[in-house]
């Protein structure tokens, strides 16, 4: 797609549909903390994806622009580093991916009660550990971040809140659309879509109530060549004016047509640089 003046402005724009919602499984599972470690930090290597995190304040941190320079035969350990920041200059840093896949559980109230809740006042209200209304609670078992679905982050950036209650709702709206407009379609990618929403609810819910740890998953990094490379190109890639505080220069890749290619021609550019050097 075309470049945008903002990272905000680019994710909003940025093509949903069968490529990334239709492989929401995929998403799902690299939540899912049974995996082996090796597979769930695949979900890493998204350049055009976004993640969730619990910021400071009752507050969503936002990372993108995320890439493993790692987990691979030649370099088996993880390296995995993302993007903070939407406006025409995000900074890149290392995301504590070990930290991020850290398993929690939480007692929320019940699907039901947060189905009824359809207003940011109401959801505010709703009771936390065993003091919902019906005397009911739901155990949430998931990880410190949260992999969207494309049409689940084109809401978010849209609403351009950070604050997990209209984060919710915006979601929720978004994702039941979707799952509105397959009918009487694929009933498995139907039910991925509402776990996928559903621990999104509980995963806001969560943040807003602070029982998700804050302490920092990311942390900038200036000096690191191979993610200073990788930043140009993310930036030159996306914002017009491609102005950041990183001073490598990086060869501009060709136009591809995937992410997976985009990941291979991002990589390439690293190690052509790095060989050069």
């Amino acid at each position: 797609m075309p470049r945008s003046a903002t990272f905000a402005d680019y994710y909003t724009h940025l093509a949903t549909g069968v490529g990334g919602d239709g492989n929401v499984k995929g998403f799902n599972k690299a939540m899912d903390l049974e995996l082996n470690l090796w597979d769930v930090t695949r979900a890493f290597n998204n350049p055009v994806g976004i993640i969730l995190a619990a910021g400071p304040n009752k507050k969503v941190k936002i990372i993108h622009g995320l890439i493993d320079f790692g987990n691979n035969i030649s370099h088996p350990a993880s390296k995995v580093c993302g993007h903070i920041g939407m406006g025409d200059t995000a900074f890149g840093g290392h995301l504590d991916y070990i930290k991020a896949l850290l398993n929690i559980q939480y007692d929320t109230p019940t699907e039901n009660e947060f189905t009824a809740a359809t207003t940011k006042e109401a959801l505010r209200e709703l009771q936390q550990t065993g003091a919902t209304s019906m005397g009911d609670t739901y155990t949430f078992d998931g990880s410190r971040v949260f992999f969207l679905i494309p049409t689940a982050q084109q809401a978010i950036m849209k609403c351009q809140s950070t604050c997990p209650l209209d984060i919710m709702l915006v979601a929720w709206e978004a994702i039941t659309e979707l799952i509105n407009s397959l009918g009487l379609g694929d009933s498995n990618l139907i039910d991925e879509l509402e776990i996928h929403l559903t621990n999104l609810v509980f995963f806001c819910w969560e943040v807003y109530n602070e029982l998700i740890p804050t302490d920092s998953l990311f942390e900038s990094d200036a000096d690191d060549i191979e993610l200073n490379e990788f930043s140009q190109v993310y930036h030159n890639r996306r914002i017009t004016s491609h102005h950041t505080r990183l001073t490598a220069s990086a060869p501009m890749p060709p136009q591809v047509d995937n992410v997976c290619d985009e990941n291979l021609t991002l990589l390439t550019a690293t190690l052509t640089r790095v060989v050069g050097d």
